[in-house]
């Protein structure tokens, strides 16, 4: 039984892992491949080796 859901192919962010999930399904850690992926990702950006390249403009700060 198909209810419109997909197999889909995806490459992990963090270690470069082809995966596939089930689009009716997809999993809370997408884009990664698992949850220890997300996790490394989140520790990353914790440590500061990932980080936002571009200032904010103070046109940016301001939502309408």
């Amino acid at each position: 039984m198909n209810d419109g859901a997909t197999s889909r192919k995806a490459t992990c962010p963090q270690c470069g892992r082809q995966f596939t999930y089930d689009s009716a399904n997809e999993p809370s850690w997408h884009p990664f491949c698992r949850r220890r992926c997300q996790w490394i990702d989140l520790g990353q950006w914790f440590s500061g080796e990932h980080r936002i390249s571009k200032d904010l403009l103070a046109d940016d700060e301001h939502e309408d």
